[in-house]
C-alpha cells in the first residue's frame, strides 16, 4: 500500500509528541513493507525541500500556522498526491496545511484518515485552555475569547492589550464582523476565526475515518459533527525509545526529578520549577528540564529566570526520540505538570514502560496512560502548593519512588501492534467500509 502521511512539523528539526509519533508510524509502515512518503510543514524557508530522515522520505513545505485554511499550500498537496499516487492519506496534524487539503484528497477520490493528536479542530491554540489555565469551551460566536488568548502570547503591546476585560474583546470581535470593518485585513481574519468551527466541521465530514487516542479527543470529534461510526478509539503506539538502562530509582543519591516537554506555558513547566524552588535545600533533590524553545519568548525567559534563581534546576535542549530511554534512566521520577487536558502524552507512557514513576497533573489525557495510586500520582494542575508538598514528600522519602518504580508496566501498545491496527483502518477506508 502507498501511504501519504501529512503532519505540521517533522524530525529532525522538530521533536514533540505528534512529530515523534508520526516518525515512529512511518518507520513501522516501511518495515511492514508499505511505501511511505511524509508531507510535512516547515517553519523556516531553508527547511523546505525533499530529504530522507532515518530511512523515511520527507517532503517539507515552508508554511505559516493557519487559522483553518492554507490555499497556497493546497496546490503543493495536490501535486504531491498526483505524483506519489497514494492509496490513502493519513493526516496527523492540519496546523500548517489547513483543512482544504481534505477537499483536495476528495477530488482525487483518495480516502483520508485523520488522527487528532490535540484539540486543534476546536481551538486555534490547540489546547482548549485559557491563558490562566482554566478550561475553554471553544471559539465563541464573535471569537473575542480567541483574540484575547492570541494577544496574550504575543510580545509587546499585544500582551498588554490582552489584560483588557473580556467584554471589550467581545465588542472588538463583534465590530470586526460588521460590514464596516469586515473588508479590512484585520476584520477579515477575525471574521474567518469566528467561522472556523463551521469550516472545519464541514471538512471533517469528508474524512473516511478518525482515530481518537483518548476519550476527550473522541468527544471533541463528536462535538464537531463527526459521526460516531467513523471514530476509531485507538491508543497511540510507543515509538522506539532506544537504549534504556535499568537503574535503581530512589536509591542513588540526590532524587532527580525530570520534565521532558516543549517550553510552552500550557506544559506547566514553571509549576514544577516553582515547586522545586520551594523544597527546603536541606533535602537533596534536583530538577532537569529538557525541551525545545518556542516563539513565546516571554515564557521561555521566565522559565530561565526560575532556573537561574536555584542551582538545583537545570534546563537542557530537546533531544532526539531515540535517546528518550537513555534520558529517562537519568531521572528518578518524571514530572508532567500540564495545564491543558493533554492527550495521552507519549513521554508519560514511555516512563511507565522503562520503570520510571510519574507525578502528573490530574487531567483526563494523562490519567489514561499512567496507573495512579500504583506507579504514578496525579495532583491538581497549576496548584504550586500541592506540587511542592508531593515533591517534598518524595525528596524526604525517596524509597517511595523506588517502590513505585517496581510497579510500573507498559500502558500503550508497541508501535508494531499499533501499526497493524492503523493498517486495518486503512483497509477499511480503501474498501469503502469504514
Amino acid at each position: 500500500m502507498r501511504i501519504l502521511l501529512l503532519v505540521h512539523l517533522y524530525p529532525p528539526q522538530h521533536h514533540a509528541g505528534t512529530e515523534n509519533l508520526t516518525h515512529g508510524l512511518a518507520k513501522a509502515l516501511l518495515q511492514a513493507g508499505h511505501e511511505v512518503l511524509v508531507l510535512a510543514g516547515a517553519i523556516e524557508a531553508e527547511e523546505g525541500g525533499t530529504d530522507t530522515h532515518d530511512g523515511v522520505t520527507v517532503h517539507r513545505l515552508p508554511s505559516p500556522a493557519v487559522v483553518h485554511s492554507n490555499p497556497a499550500g493546497e496546490q503543493a498537496v495536490a501535486d504531491t498526491i498526483g505524483s506519489f499516487r497514494p492509496d490513502v492519506l493519513h493526516v496527523m496534524h492540519l496546523q500548517r496545511h489547513g483543512v482544504g487539503i481534505i477537499a483536495v484528497a476528495a477530488r482525487y477520490n483518495l480516502p483520508c484518515v485523520f488522527t487528532a493528536t490535540d484539540f486543534w479542530i476546536r481551538c486555534p491554540m490547540s489546547q482548549l485552555t485559557l491563558p490562566d489555565g482554566r478550561a475553554c469551551t471553544g471559539i465563541d460566536p464573535v471569537a473575542g475569547n480567541c483574540l484575547q488568548h492570541i494577544a496574550s502570547v504575543r510580545s509587546g503591546a499585544s500582551r498588554h492589550l490582552a489584560r483588557l476585560p473580556a467584554p471589550l474583546w467581545q465588542v472588538g470581535g463583534w465590530l470586526a464582523g460588521t460590514k464596516l470593518l469586515s473588508y479590512t485585513r484585520a476584520g477579515s481574519k477575525i471574521s474567518s476565526l469566528a467561522r472556523r468551527n463551521q469550516i472545519i466541521s464541514a471538512a471533517l465530514g469528508q474524512i473516511a475515518a478518525c482515530i481518537a487516542p483518548s476519550e476527550p479527543i473522541a468527544e471533541a470529534l463528536l462535538a464537531m459533527g463527526v459521526p460516531a461510526k467513523r471514530i476509531h478509539r485507538l491508543p497511540y503506539g510507543l515509538p522506539d525509545l532506544g537504549p534504556a538502562p535499568q537503574v535503581e530509582r530512589g536509591k542513588r543519591g540526590p532524587l532527580r526529578f525530570g520534565c521532558m516537554a516543549t517550553l510552552s506555558a500550557h506544559k506547566g513547566l514553571h509549576i514544577a520549577a516553582q515547586a522545586l524552588a520551594n523544597i527546603p535545600r536541606t533535602l537533596d533533590c534536583t530538577l532537569d528540564i529538557w525541551g525545545a524553545e518556542t516563539s513565546d519568548v516571554a515564557y521561555v525567559s521566565r522559565l530561565r529566570r526560575l532556573a537561574a534563581s536555584d542551582q538545583r534546576i537545570r534546563i537542557h535542549p530537546a533531544f532526539s526520540p531515540e535517546l528518550l530511554g537513555l534520558h529517562l534512566s537519568h531521572i528518578d521520577m518524571l514530572l508532567v505538570p500540564s495545564l491543558w487536558i493533554e492527550n495521552a502524552p507519549l513521554v508519560a507512557a514511555s516512563a511507565m514502560t522503562v520503570g520510571c514513576p510519574v507525578l502528573g497533573s490530574d487531567v483526563a489525557g494523562i490519567a489514561v496512560v499512567v496507573e495512579a495510586g500504583r506507579s504514578a500520582k496525579l495532583i491538581p494542575p497549576g496548584d504550586v502548593a500541592a506540587w511542592t508538598a508531593s515533591m517534598t514528600d518524595y525528596a524526604r522519602n525517596p524509597n517511595l519512588v523506588h517502590v513505585m518504580s517496581q510497579s510500573t508496566r507498559p500502558t500503550l501498545p508497541t508501535m508494531p501492534n499499533y501499526t497493524k491496527q492503523v493498517c486495518a483502518i486503512y483497509d477499511l477506508v480503501t474498501k469503502g467500509a469504514a
